[in-house]
């Protein structure tokens, strides 16, 4: 019961503290940074640090079908991009567990979706995830149910593999 009061007391306040309000502004920076870049909506975020900074996340909706050449160039985007606005803020290294943040420390999800915002075909990409340092690609199962991983690279291969693509168009 005292919970329930403390909860409903209007006189009570939260106050964020200096690492939360960092870790806010990050995440608004660089989602707003990303979609600039890829078109990407930003929809959710979230993070990891209860003593130190571990680990920042965002999650986007993306409009149009994508392969995955195209879900690794978002990917890696959204990755690089996260981290360079994350590791050049001053402020907030004395919070990160270590710098510079990595791979390893954020996390995407992209969303695939139609442009009307309605599901993508059961054997198209529905959602391509970057966790740990990981990039995977998932599509519906043929029963609609469940989600499958239909390919997986670590950040580093993707990387070399967006690298190899563009040195063949020089």
């Amino acid at each position: 019961m005292m919970y329930i009061w403390g909860c409903a007391n209007p006189t009570s306040s939260y106050t964020p503290s200096e690492k939360e309000k960092l870790c806010n502004e990050v995440i608004r920076v660089a989602a707003k940074e990303i979609y600039n870049k890829t078109g990407l909506i930003p929809f959710g975020s979230g993070g990891g640090a209860m003593d130190q900074i571990r680990m920042l996340a965002l999650s986007f909706h993306c409009r149009h079908e994508v392969d995955i050449t195209e879900g690794r160039k978002l990917l890696i985007a959204a990755l690089e991009t996260f981290m360079t606005v994350i590791n050049k803020d001053e402020r907030i290294r004395t919070y990160l567990i270590n710098y510079p943040f990595e791979p390893k420390n954020i996390e995407i999800e992209i969303f695939i979706q139609n442009e009307d915002g309605s599901s993508v075909a059961l054997d198209s990409l529905c959602i391509l995830g970057a966790v740990d340092g990981i990039l995977d690609y998932q599509i519906h199962t043929p029963d609609g149910l469940w989600l499958e991983t239909v390919h997986e690279e670590t950040y580093e291969e993707a990387l070399e593999k967006l690298q190899e693509k563009a040195a063949v168009c020089l």
